[in-house]
């Protein structure tokens, strides 16, 4: 699930179903089966969002994915406000780990130390800066982009 796609999902989502998605107990299908039903409000609309039908026609829901179901608007606000930083990482040879990049030119198997820009694009001035270096030739390492999705700081008390 990439950023871009959780928003397109939730921007579709919000022009049909309001939100938020709670859990709550439709008795009107067999048993007291739990389904995801949209409330908005004190208004309850009659949109069952979310139960499973078996093969032989038996309705039939698992509590634990209607959860998941109801989290689902929540956790897509979460991933469509995510980015992507690009670090740099450099090896000696298939039997050697993977190291990053430092600001400095130096290597860290650490990602905390590592330089970690906003567009891909800024890795190369991390690469050039490693193949300053005396004992690091382009022809005797491999270097490759890594990315991680991060979101903004928050503060904790």
């Amino acid at each position: 699930m990439t950023p871009e796609k959780a928003k397109r999902l939730l921007d579709k989502v919000k022009e049909n179903c309001p939100l938020p998605w709670e859990i709550g107990i439709d008795r009107s299908m067999a048993g007291d089966e739990y389904q995801v039903i949209v409330y908005n409000g004190n208004e309850t609309y009659n949109d069952n969002l979310a139960y499973a039908v078996g093969y032989d026609g038996e309705v039939t829901i698992d509590p634990d994915a209607i959860g998941l179901v109801a989290a689902a608007p929540e956790l897509a606000e979460t991933i469509a406000g995510l980015r992507y930083e690009y670090a740099a990482q450099v090896r000696r040879g298939s039997a050697s780990p993977w190291l990053y990049v430092r600001q400095n030119g130096h290597f860290s198997k650490r990602g905390s130390t590592s330089v970690w820009c906003k567009r891909r694009t800024g890795c190369e001035n991390a690469i050039r800066g490693a193949l300053k270096r005396k004992d690091v030739g382009a022809d005797t390492v491999e270097f490759r982009v890594v990315r991680r999705l991060v979101g903004d700081p928050e503060v904790v008390e």
